[in-house]
């Protein structure tokens, strides 16, 4: 009976993880990055294995920790680690709405958003200037 090869020894030594966090506005910590490194042992001798993983950001960016990036929440669906481009600030009152919950006005040249507590709001205004202009020309 043929014996079986043998398969070369492989050993690992105990890892050093580092994990990196943020500290956000509302002071929760969250996970942007682990760095794990190693010792590997097998045929070709000891060697080093280094690795880092990095966290997603919602909207498919990736978080560097050597890199800073804003991140955002909306507070009106509840999405978390949103990046700058996700987000835009509402009109009136400032509030970080993501672009699932905007409402935008666009023009020609620009375009307005507005969140979901100050929307009714404006789109009554624009209802009720669009009718006075329009009855006030028609006169």
């Amino acid at each position: 009976m043929p014996d079986k090869p043998e398969k070369p020894l492989v050993t690992l030594t105990d890892a050093d993880e580092e994990r990196i966090y943020i500290l956000d506005a509302q002071q929760h910590r969250r996970l942007v990055a682990i760095k794990r490194e190693y010792m590997v042992t097998d045929a070709n001798g000891p060697r080093v294995v280094r690795e880092m993983t990095l966290v997603q950001t919602a909207d498919g960016r990736t978080i560097d920790p050597n890199k800073p990036i804003a991140i955002f929440d909306c507070p009106f669906c509840n999405r978390q680690n949103l990046s700058l481009y996700s987000i835009r600030y509402c009109e009136t009152c400032q509030a970080v709405v993501c672009l699932q919950c905007a409402h935008a006005i666009r023009t020609p040249e620009d375009a307005s958003f507005y969140c979901p507590n100050c929307w009714p709001i404006i789109r009554r205004d624009r209802l009720i200037h669009f009718y006075l202009f329009n009855l006030t020309n028609k006169l």
